[in-house]
């Protein structure tokens, strides 16, 4: 399909072959459609303008028209014709159109909104192992508008259960056909909606202080309330859900959860937690309740601990800085890694942080999304993570931490609506079979109408694993090299995936850091063939290579490094209690890993010694001041630390006495402070 200034660049060529042709001029344009719309029975409206010409001809100028609405209150209409509904009433919907001989025409059609009968509800199921996305095109986005949504959660069978905040109803829209095919009322406007895994009940937040428990079999609805403003909604133990809500008026530091019996309807309990925040996720098998803080940086994450039969909380773990601007909270199917997307980044970490359940400290990698990471949903079986940047839908990788696939969410044809937290939740959804993608958001700035975007991505794709490729004739020691037919003196340019550190190699080769595939890559400079490979579990930042080996120790985008044997094809890894900033060889046998624990307020690093042969930790040191950046001298049993990150950075010298693992600051080596640099 072409797109809209193709189109429009095609259109014109033809309206201007038929102007040259005939001689014919564009004499009126109308705008075709319906007269009425159903608020309770459409998602959206096709309209079309058609120029007339003085020959008795007509051409489709819908694209090539500027759409408008008399004051968007009640009807919203987007590039290309598109009309959605969201109040009761009448408003005119206008076109701009400017025909190839001059001027302009800019026709308008009055449009009544009426509130007809709904359709009875459908009943629709939250599990399939099997749908069928014949009828959508391929491995592509679709886009479809809807009205005015508070949260919406995919069905199977290619439909989606949505919250519509212009009708305060439950519907059912099959995308398949883009209708309403389900309805069931709600009490007032829909908010926060949940589904209660294993059976057929829907979780709904329904205006400030109500919960509905709808039956996705049947439509029947039950109430429950709690006191001031539901912020989020899990379901909790078998037959109970965790309703987070915030009794007064201040709602970052007034957290309550309210123990809900799903068969009664009735509050069990209503506990006031130590820490505070507007996301919740729930683990039944570990008895744990994951709290995190929403548009807030630093944004924060707690981990508590569930007692069934007092139904008390207590907090395990509690970490201040685990991003900035927190926007979506999800924890993966196994309950032991939860997903933190960071919304804001603080200007540089867009995206959504891999967290050990057990251990918010611990950070398996990131997803990185790009600005501004906004939702994130696990598929079924754990293993692919779809989620949503400002511009783009992404599925991940879950283990590797790399993108298999990307979407953009806005084109030419469409407006740029998807950054809306300021108007509403987004999410990101697999279907309960994997078999399709979403993205749901409000879209303009008053939230009057919403996009489904969709992706039919077929059969479940399996995890990523490239095969290690072992590196053929890589080798560091040489005394003469083989420049091969690079010609001498003369700078060549190969181009590679992003690369975030290289190691030379003898005869024209190079041990890369690739940070787009998460690889170490060994590479012929000479003929740009790569010779080598080895997968890693998070993207490679910075390499390190052991004297006399080929053993590389990798800093990873990760509290974890690699040790890696590019000719050997293999990799194992070490965990690191915090976020490594540098890795230098050290005394004999040994390597320094440098690292910052989360939240720490000590003044200067950690480092973890490291045995060079097999990577067990050896001890771990205390340093007087940050950074990664790093030489050691053997000889003298010295270390130099500076920090790439400050200006002016600390050069700080350190004896080292390899026997008992300590760093001492030299007696007359104060800090000395520098620009950073290598």
């Amino acid at each position: 399909m072409l797109s809209r200034p193709l189109r429009a660049i095609a259109s014109a060529f033809a309206l201007c072959a038929a102007l040259g042709a005939s001689a014919a001029t564009v004499t009126s344009v109308t705008i075709e459609g319906p007269s009425t719309i159903d608020l309770q029975n459409s998602t959206s409206v096709q309209y079309t303008v058609i120029a007339h010409w003085s020959d008795a001809t007509t051409t489709d100028v819908t694209q090539e028209a500027n759409w408008n609405v008399t004051t968007g209150s009640i009807l919203s209409v987007v590039a290309g014709g598109t009309v959605i509904a969201s109040g009761v009433g009448t408003e005119a919907i206008s076109a701009y159109f400017l025909p190839p001989e001059g001027g302009y025409f800019n026709p308008t059609k009055s449009v009544s909104v009426t509130a007809g009968t709904p359709p009875a509800w459908q009943a629709v199921s939250l599990f399939c192992v099997f749908e069928d996305t014949s009828g959508f095109p391929a491995q592509q986005l679709e886009r479809i508008f809807v009205g005015p949504m508070g949260d919406a959660v995919p069905a199977c069978g290619a439909k989606i259960v949505m919250g519509n905040k212009a009708v305060n109803r439950l519907q059912v829209i099959d995308l398949r056909t883009r209708t309403v095919v389900g309805s069931a009322p709600l009490s007032s406007e829909p908010r926060r909606m949940r589904a209660v895994p294993g059976t057929t009940m829907l979780l709904v937040a329904v205006g400030a202080s109500q919960v509905a428990r709808v039956d996705l079999a049947t439509g029947a609805t039950a109430y429950a309330s709690v006191s001031g403003t539901i912020r989020d909604i899990a379901p909790g133990e078998p037959g109970e859900a965790m309703i987070l809500h915030s009794p007064t008026s201040n709602p970052y530091f007034d957290t309550w959860v309210a123990v809900l019996d799903l068969a009664t309807m009735t509050v069990l309990a209503d506990r006031e937690l130590p820490q505070h925040g507007g996301l919740i996720d729930y683990d039944p098998a570990g008895n744990r309740l994951f709290l995190g803080s929403t548009n807030l940086s630093p944004s924060s994450l707690s981990r508590l601990s569930y007692a069934p039969a007092s139904r008390t909380f207590a907090l395990d773990q509690y970490r201040w800085n685990a991003g900035g601007g927190g926007s979506d909270l999800s924890l993966s199917p196994d309950g032991s890694r939860l997903a933190f997307a960071d919304g804001s980044g603080n200007g540089s970490d867009y995206a959504i942080h891999d967290l050990v359940a057990s251990n918010l400290d611990s950070r398996r990698g990131r997803w990185k999304t790009g600005p501004y990471p906004r939702a994130v949903g696990f598929r079924h079986d754990g293993l692919k993570v779809i989620a949503t940047s400002y511009d783009s839908l992404i599925e991940f990788d879950a283990g590797r931490h790399v993108v298999e696939r990307s979407w953009p969410m806005d084109s030419s044809d469409d407006p740029v609506c998807s950054y809306t937290g300021h108007v509403g939740p987004q999410r990101a959804k697999y279907s309960p079979s994997g078999r399709f993608a979403y993205s749901t958001y409000p879209c303009d700035s008053a939230g009057y109408y919403s996009v489904v975007d969709m992706v039919a991505l077929g059969n479940p794709t399996p995890p990523s694993s490239p095969p290690a490729v072992p590196a053929t004739g890589l080798a560091f020691t040489c005394s003469t090299e083989d420049p091969g037919a690079l010609p001498a003196q003369t700078p060549v340019r190969l181009p590679v995936e992003p690369v975030n550190d290289i190691v030379p190699a003898c005869h024209g080769r190079v041990v890369l850091a690739a940070s787009g595939s998460n690889r170490v890559v060994s590479l012929d400079a000479r003929t740009g063939t790569v010779i080598g490979s080895v997968p890693l579990s998070a993207s490679p930042q910075r390499l390190s290579r052991l004297n006399g080996s080929s053993i590389h120790f990798a800093r990873l985008d990760a509290m974890r490094v690699a040790r890696v044997d590019p000719v050997a094809g293999t990799a194992s890894y070490i965990e690191i209690e915090g976020e490594v900033s540098g890795i230098v060889e050290g005394a004999p046998g040994q390597v320094f890993v440098v690292f910052r624990v989360p939240g720490s307020l000590d003044p200067g690093d950690r480092v973890a010694v490291l045995d060079a042969a097999s990577g067990a930790r050896l001890g771990t040191g205390q340093l007087a001041a940050k950074g990664g950046l790093l030489q050691y001298d053997a000889v003298a049993r010295r270390l130099f630390q500076s920090d790439e990150e400050s200006l002016p950075a600390p050069l700080v010298r350190y004896g080292y006495e390899p026997s008992t693992f300590v760093h001492r600051t030299a007696a007359l080596d104060e800090p000395r402070w520098r620009r950073p640099g290598p």
